[in-house]
């Protein structure tokens, strides 16, 4: 079940490292490129085009053409939001897509945190 408390909590660790990250890179974070684009190579030995390797992603799983559960992994969900992400060619997609990024690293980080709670709930009564 959501809570926003969780959130909060997620994103507090979230916005320390993002600190961390200011201090430690904050001259190479302002100069990097965006690296994004239909035809910018991101992965080496797979095809050349981000377009192209969204497709190979969605080939693989897609919660829209195929909510199969058997299917659903976490790993997949982010998988394919990082790769829409790449394919972006424009400063507004990426945008988009990269909130969307950080929304299921989010809520991974959130299930992953119920399961610890689960777990330590049955091991410690």
């Amino acid at each position: 079940m959501y809570d926003p408390a969780d959130t909060d909590r997620v994103l507090s660790e979230v916005r320390e490292h993002r600190a961390w990250q200011a201090e430690r890179y904050f001259a190479l974070n302002q100069t990097m490129p965006d690296g994004t684009g239909p035809d910018t190579p991101w992965l080496p030995g797979l095809p050349h085009s981000a377009r192209t390797i969204e497709m190979i992603i969605r080939a693989d799983w897609n919660y829209d053409t195929d909510p199969d559960p058997a299917l659903m992994s976490w790993m997949r969900l982010l998988r394919e939001e990082v790769a829409e992400a790449f394919a972006c060619a424009d400063a507004t997609c990426l945008r988009t897509e990269l909130v969307q990024v950080a929304a299921v690293a989010v809520s991974w980080i959130e299930t992953l945190d119920a399961r610890a709670k689960d777990t330590q709930l049955v091991l410690f009564p």
